[in-house]
């Protein structure tokens, strides 16, 4: 599920792949790519927890989880 900070994550992450690609230094082309590698890690992790929260969501009101609720209070 893509959220508009992930989104931002991905914009940033293709920014720096681009300015990598345009750099006469080594190390600074390493460096933006390094930094575009973690934007998108952060956009997939933010994107993976709305997901199990959504899934979390649909769980919890199930029929199954209501009985158990029922049989524990």
């Amino acid at each position: 599920m893509t959220t508009p900070r992930s989104r931002l994550l991905y914009r940033e992450a293709e920014r720096c792949f681009r300015l990598a690609q345009g750099v006469a230094g080594a190390r600074l082309c390493e460096e933006l790519e390094a930094i575009g590698r973690e934007f998108e890690r952060q956009a997939e992790e933010i994107e993976r927890a709305q997901s199990e929260r959504a899934e979390g969501v649909r769980f919890d009101h199930s029929p199954a989880h209501f009985l158990l609720d029922l049989d524990q209070g």
